[in-house]
């Protein structure tokens, strides 16, 4: 049976506990937001799990996942660092050849366990609602082209089957 997460991680600096003096915060625009839904799009798809929700922030990412009975260390793994190199490889490396990358996302991650499908639909309305939280810092997102990168392996939540996960 597959656990439910909220996985959420930071871009690297982002925040003000993580903010190491004279370093510069990672801040997503939204050509590297659209790229990093398409990676997340391929990771998905390469480790079996299901998305059923998830938006990209400037400064952080939300996912709401179905483990499918995988490892939510080896998932959250595979998205981060899958994703760092398509980004530092496309848009951020230094000189070519170098082998210098930027650190795109902090360490760790923040996985919040889905217990019930009160949790479940509540944690999916956050995420899909985020950025209304943070317009004020943002301003008008390109939440709508994430959003019809991630469409294509989104899970219907509006036609939720527990089988479905089984």
């Amino acid at each position: 049976m597959a656990k439910f997460h909220l996985l959420t991680f930071e871009t690297k600096y982002s925040r003000k506990r993580s903010h190491k003096k004279g370093e510069e915060a990672v801040i997503l625009v939204d050509k590297e937001r659209c790229l990093l839904a398409k990676c997340i799009v391929e990771s998905v798809k390469k480790l079996g799990i299901k998305l059923l929700a998830g938006t990209i922030l400037p400064d952080h990412v939300h996912l709401i996942i179905a483990d499918m009975g995988k490892d939510i260390q080896n998932i959250a793994k595979q998205i981060k660092g899958a994703s760092a190199h398509e980004v530092n490889r496309r848009f951020k490396s230094s000189v070519q050849g170098s082998g210098y990358q930027q650190s795109l996302w902090s360490k760790g991650y923040n996985d919040s366990f889905l217990d019930d499908e009160d949790h479940l639909f509540n944690a999916i309305e956050y995420v899909n609602n985020n950025y209304l939280k943070h317009e004020e810092r943002w301003g008008e997102l390109a939440v709508s082209k994430i959003q019809k990168l991630f469409e294509p392996i989104l899970y219907d939540t509006d036609n939720f089957m527990w089988d479905d996960f089984e």
